[in-house]
């Protein structure tokens, strides 16, 4: 049995992971707006709205990364 070429694309698996980086995409555009008001924040403490903001944005990253990539490999094992 060889390596497929292609992913299918039928697959829920296939399509699942396309909405990750969909996902990951548009995290990262949130992510660069996050990152000019953080850089503009004068006062020591960051408030509790922008370390939400900042904590979220960094699960829904691991959460879109690690699960591309596993079902990147699962797609590659069957």
């Amino acid at each position: 049995m060889g390596l497929r070429n292609e992913p299918l694309r039928a697959s829920i698996l296939t399509r699942t992971k396309l909405a990750l980086v969909l996902i990951l995409t548009v995290n990262g555009l949130q992510a660069l707006i996050l990152s000019r008001r953080l850089a503009h924040h004068t006062s020591a403490p960051l408030g509790a709205r922008l370390l939400v903001w900042a904590a979220g944005t960094g699960l829904v990253s691991q959460f879109s990364w690690w699960g591309a990539i596993f079902i990147g490999f699962l797609n590659a094992e069957s």
